[in-house]
C-alpha cells in the first residue's frame, strides 16, 4: 500500500470505530424547543383562514369580526406575585381572571379565554389543542393531554377530562361576550400545544363521548 493511501484509510477507520467497537453511531440532535414566555397573551379578531392569522373562524356561530384573547401563565403563585397591581395593562380583564385563579390554586398553569361578539346567550366548548390553526378545524389536531391516551381519538374519561386536558367551556352573555378560566397541575410540554379551539357545545364527560364538544367553530393560535 502506498503512503499516499494511508491518510484516507485512517479516516475510514476512525469513522467506523464506534461500529467496530460494538457502539452505535448517533446522529446530531437539535436543541429542545425553548419554553415560551410567561405569561403568554395572544389576542385577535376572527377572520377566514389566512397564513399568519391569529384567530380563524369556520362557522357563522363565531362571526368574522368577533374577538378573542387567551392568557396562559405557568407557576401561578409566582406569576400572581410578579403581576400584582397591573390595572390598565394590556389584557387587564384576563389578568384579573388569572389572579382569581391563582387565589384558589396553589400551583400549576392557568388558562383564561376572553371572547366578544359571539352569538348571545348560548353554550360553547373550548379546549387546548396540539397544533396550530389551519384551513379547517381538524388541522388543530387532538386535545393536548398531559398524560396521552394510547387510544386515539381519546374518549376515555380516564384521559379525556378537565384535569388531564385544559377545558375552557363558556356561556355567552346577552351581548355575546364571556370570560372563562381553568387551572391545571401541569405545564404544557414546549412545542406540543399550539391553539385553543372553540366548539359548538359544552364538553361531554361520559365514556365513549368524553372530551367531545361538537363541531370545531373557530381556532386561536396559542404557541406554547
Amino acid at each position: 500500500m502506498s503512503n499516499r493511501a494511508l491518510p484516507r484509510l485512517l479516516l475510514i477507520l476512525l469513522a467506523a470505530a464506534p461500529l467496530l467497537l460494538g457502539g452505535t453511531a448517533s446522529a446530531a440532535v437539535g436543541p429542545a424547543p425553548a419554553a415560551p414566555p410567561n405569561p403568554v397573551l395572544v389576542a385577535g379578531t376572527f377572520t377566514a383562514y389566512s397564513a399568519g392569522a391569529t384567530a380563524v373562524t369556520y362557522d357563522k356561530a363565531v362571526p368574522e369580526g368577533a374577538r378573542a384573547s387567551v392568557l396562559v401563565a405557568t407557576d401561578l403563585p409566582q406569576w400572581a406575585e410578579r403581576e400584582s397591581g397591573r390595572p390598565g395593562a394590556e389584557g387587564a380583564e384576563e389578568h384579573e381572571a388569572m389572579r382569581e385563579l391563582a387565589r384558589h390554586k396553589g400551583s400549576g398553569t392557568g388558562f383564561v379565554l376572553h371572547v366578544g361578539g359571539l352569538e348571545p346567550d348560548r353554550d360553547y366548548g373550548a379546549h387546548l389543542h396540539t397544533k396550530p390553526c389551519g384551513p379547517t378545524g381538524d388541522d388543530a389536531g387532538p386535545h393536548y393531554q398531559h398524560e396521552v391516551d394510547p387510544v386515539q381519538p381519546s374518549t376515555d374519561p380516564e384521559y379525556a377530562n378537565a384535569e388531564n386536558e385544559a377545558w375552557l367551556d363558556f356561556h355567552t352573555s346577552p351581548f355575546g361576550d364571556a370570560i372563562t378560566g381553568t387551572a391545571v397541575e401541569w405545564t404544557p410540554r414546549p412545542g406540543q400545544a399550539g391553539s385553543v379551539v372553540i366548539h359548538e357545545e359544552h364538553t361531554h364527560t361520559q365514556p365513549g363521548h368524553a372530551g367531545m364538544a361538537g363541531a370545531r367553530l373557530a381556532c386561536i393560535n396559542v404557541p406554547l
